[in-house]
């Protein structure tokens, strides 16, 4: 009898592709200040909008004047998520900053949504 085995997905492709993700992610919040990610759109208000499914991102956690440390906080995840330290336990964490990235800031490009898509 043939015995059929499903290959198993956590390869170092995917722990590549997951590093690329954080580090592209924490490019942006660790090298783009506050002010600039965080600032107000015409005819749509400022930003984060924290309306909806929007307002469980945690840069709607904290007051406007912590922006900075929720930002830092973000890093920090990013960090042991591109790290490659157990992947279990941070891919939740990692989805979670990608989603709040993409819904907060002021104009997020394609990047974030497909670092939120891929992570989630």
């Amino acid at each position: 009898m043939r015995r059929r085995t499903i290959p198993i997905p956590w390869t170092t492709g995917y722990g590549l592709a997951r590093t690329l993700l954080a580090l592209g992610t924490l490019g942006t919040l660790a090298f783009s200040d506050a002010a600039t990610l965080f600032r107000e759109v015409a005819t749509v208000g400022q930003y984060p909008l924290c309306r909806g499914v929007t307002a469980g991102g945690a840069f709607c956690l904290v007051e406007p004047d912590h922006y900075d440390t929720m930002r830092w906080l973000c890093c920090l995840v990013l960090v042991i998520a591109a790290s490659g330290w157990r992947p279990r336990f941070t891919a939740i964490p990692h989805a979670y900053v990608a989603f709040s990235v993409f819904t907060g800031i002021s104009i997020p490009d394609g990047g974030d949504q497909i670092t939120w898509v891929l992570t989630s």
